[in-house]
């Protein structure tokens, strides 16, 4: 019998019954098994042939569909319009391609883990993204407790997780929105919270966020571009970190996504200068 845990882990429950000489039951062996990495693997290989063998490919169809109007003179394209269908098809691929890889190795890759500041963080990846909310009318709030807030963690990987939620709030919402973005301390943890006022999302959209390419309001009108691999880097980045996110929405109101990340066990020491007497 296969079941899953509470915890979400693969485990394989077998059942063997002891039996006497005679052949009377005497009990049972139930040996318990867990087979999440299995399970994980075979998820991942069905992941990576369905990239191949769909999001990958149609692109590239759709620029062989071009090519075959293209040489009858009767549906041929004007050339402007052929490359920029060109060039859209293009990009589309090089996205997939990048953030493919950009998930593989955010889950195979050795992390070295430093202290390193959120408050600091934060602050560099709400600025990077100043420009885009600028160009909405849209303003990102950033707040926080705390003079210095220390984690181990890699910067670089926190920083294009952290950044991929800021950009996701500024897209989903319509311009002249208010994003805001709070850091705060917990027992253990620090706390950010990141919400938005987009359109939010229903329940059984939550149930598929954080799922490789699951593109969620595909028919909504003005639906920003993406390959639904952003969310799946980031829910495996803070992961790796010992964290855990979680997510808040309802449809028309808002979505409210919250990290949490362990404190650093010490903080980096500051070393002063003593001159000599």
């Amino acid at each position: 019998l296969e079941l899953r845990d509470s915890k979400g882990n693969d485990m394989l429950l077998k059942c063997v019954p002891i039996r006497t000489a005679d052949g009377t039951c005497a009990g049972t062996i139930l040996t318990l098994v867990d087979i999440s990495p299995i399970r994980l693997a075979e998820r991942r290989r069905e992941e990576t042939l369905r990239f191949v063998s769909h999001d990958m490919r149609s692109p590239q169809n759709s620029i062989l569909a071009l090519v075959e109007l293209q040489a009858n003179s009767r549906t041929a394209l004007p050339e402007p319009e052929l490359l920029a269908r060109i060039r859209q098809y293009s990009h589309k691929t090089l996205a997939l391609v990048d953030g493919f890889v950009q998930l593989a190795r955010a889950e195979s890759r050795r992390i070295v883990y430093r202290p390193l500041d959120l408050v600091g963080l934060l602050a560099q990846v709400c600025d990077e993204y100043w420009t885009l909310a600028h160009k909405r009318d849209s303003v990102i709030e950033y707040t926080h407790d705390a003079p210095c807030a220390y984690v181990e963690g890699d910067r670089d990987l926190l920083g294009r997780a952290l950044g991929n939620l800021v950009d996701n709030a500024i897209k989903y919402s319509p311009g002249g929105s208010r994003i805001h973005c709070h850091l705060e301390a917990r027992e253990n943890d620090w706390t950010i919270c990141l919400s938005d006022q987009g359109r939010g999302m229903s329940q059984a959209q939550l149930g598929l966020l954080f799922t490789p390419f699951q593109r969620l309001g595909e028919d909504t009108p003005d639906n920003p571009a993406g390959i639904g691999l952003g969310l799946a880097f980031v829910k495996t980045i803070v992961n790796r970190h010992h964290g855990t996110i979680g997510v808040r929405s309802e449809e028309g109101a808002g979505t409210a996504f919250t990290v949490r990340l362990p404190r650093a066990e010490a903080e980096p020491q500051t070393v002063n200068d003593v001159s000599d007497s």
